[in-house]
């Protein structure tokens, strides 16, 4: 059988006591180090793209300037569906905008001497 223990002394309590944990070892200098180089990384990375899509870009607004696109009408089925006219220099098209997708109809171009033919 065991006896219960008795704890009037200070000396015994003492002993007894449970040893403190030491302090956690990552200190706040720590901390602000591994953000300040998280901060400078993800500046880098930043910049890094933001050039690398301006280079890619310089090629590209030639071509689109010329063959700009141009909506000269809309309208509107229903709430949910809209239909755009686009017109480039080279082709006519009808844009099709619905909850469900979209959907492109090319337009046949229409020359002065066919509108005689569909006139008469």
């Amino acid at each position: 059988m065991t006896t219960p223990l008795n704890l009037s002394s200070s000396a015994d309590a003492a002993v007894m006591a449970l040893p403190l944990r030491p302090e956690d070892p990552v200190s706040w200098a720590l901390v602000i180090k591994i953000m300040l180089v998280l901060v400078i990384l993800l500046a880098i990375t930043f910049v890094v793209l933001r050039w690398y899509s301006n280079k890619s870009r310089v090629g590209n607004d030639a071509g689109v300037a010329s063959d700009a696109l141009a909506c000269t009408a809309v309208l509107r089925l229903s709430p949910k569906t809209r239909v755009y006219r686009v017109r480039s220099g080279s082709f006519e098209a009808l844009v099709t905008e619905t909850s469900h997708g979209s959907s492109v109809t090319v337009l046949p171009i229409i020359t002065p001497s066919a509108e005689k033919e569909y006139s008469a």
